[in-house]
């Protein structure tokens, strides 16, 4: 599916929906809620430097292959939230949000997903978010984006 550079004026219902071919978002504007709420990634999902204006919402998802969020900007409540059925990113699955920004870090939650395979590196506002809970994390660099934080912190306080 191509929506490359669309703008979604009214609500984007994707809702249940199966992208079996790549999922094609990439520079679209959702201006109203963005709903991927149960919806089915089997192929690459990409939503480099989309703005989400309105609340995102991926609770359920199932993401299968590479996912792009990288330049990315969220302006209302994103959710990234587990339903029964699995845990959004599979385990052969990458989630990439470097780059992207979080404005309302305190609505964004990311719960009983597995980041094993995500970056955050230069992510706007990933250490004030709202909740991350049952996380799986990689065992390894994991922490490369929040260290590259804290250290922009640490300079800046000298």
């Amino acid at each position: 599916m191509n929506f490359r550079g669309a703008t979604f004026s009214n609500e984007a219902d994707f809702r249940g929906a199966t992208f079996n071919n790549k999922a094609d978002f990439w520079g679209a504007t959702f201006n109203n809620k963005a709903d991927f709420g149960g919806a089915t990634f089997n192929n690459r999902a990409d939503f480099w430097g989309a703005t989400f204006n309105n609340k995102a919402d991926f609770w359920g998802a199932t993401f299968s292959k590479e996912a792009y969020f990288t330049d990315a900007t969220f302006f209302g409540s994103v959710k990234f939230i587990d339903d029964e059925n699995g845990r959004i990113f599979d385990e052969s699955a990458s989630a990439n949000f470097s780059n992207s920004n979080f404005e309302h870090p305190e609505s964004v939650e990311f719960v009983s997903v597995n980041l094993n395979n995500a970056s955050f590196l230069h992510c706007k506002n990933i250490d004030k978010i709202g909740k991350f809970e049952i996380v799986d994390w990689n065992s390894k660099d994991i922490f490369l984006g929040f260290l590259e934080i804290e250290k922009q912190q640490l300079m800046r306080s000298k």
